[in-house]
């Protein structure tokens, strides 16, 4: 059959089937559509994301070869202008949460935005073996990283020295983070990162 024309030139996909919708995740997003104009494959897409963080590293998925698949996910919530509504998604997600988890935010769990690799170094880093150093590092080591603007991420990583873009891309894995600059002895390890970063279709052209 012919081949679907808004998918072969670059348009939105199609909504998701009501397949996708099942068990707690669905029937809260249902729930919720009579009150709020957020796409509701966002809020299932961003929902799934904050309880995979939530989870930590205690669970995963063994894969042949000896690795595994950890429950933190990168999910990135593309629309056109007028009907994207990013951050309401985001609001709707996180205010939901509160209500089984009413000290979300002030464990620092949840960052609105990020702009360097050492910053996003500085919230997962490990307590240092010395005392020697004044450093507290960091009990939980959860993080969901929320970006309104994904496309000044991009702007952010092409910057000459900006370490972020690598670092991001090593923190899906959960492989140790170090950067490797004089005088600075900061690590971080054992961390479960998951980042929602949202845009419109014009600003990733």
């Amino acid at each position: 059959g012919a081949e679907d024309q808004s998918t072969v030139l670059g348009g939105p996909p199609a909504p998701m089937g009501v397949c996708a919708f099942h068990g707690v995740a669905g029937r809260a997003v249902k729930a919720l559509a009579p009150f709020t104009e957020a796409d509701p494959n966002g809020i299932l897409l961003a929902l799934l994301c904050l309880f995979g963080n939530r989870i930590g590293k205690g669970v995963n998925y063994l894969v042949p070869g000896g690795g595994s698949h950890q429950t933190n996910e990168y999910l990135a919530i593309v629309g056109a202008p007028a009907l994207a509504r990013k951050s309401t998604v985001w609001d709707v997600v996180t205010n939901l949460w509160r209500h089984a988890e009413p000290d979300l935010a002030d464990g620092d769990a949840l960052c609105a935005g990020i702009s360097s690799g050492e910053s996003l170094i500085e919230r997962l880093q490990d307590r240092p073996a010395d005392t020697k150093h004044l450093v507290a590092g960091t009990r939980d080591k959860r993080l969901l990283v929320y970006l309104d603007e994904f496309g000044t991420m991009f702007e952010t990583m092409i910057r000459e020295g900006n370490t972020l873009g690598e670092l991001i891309k090593v923190g899906f894995s959960g492989a140790p983070m170090q950067l490797m600059i004089k005088g600075n002895r900061q690590r971080a390890s054992g961390y479960h990162l998951s980042l929602i970063a949202a845009s419109t279709s014009e600003q990733l052209r």
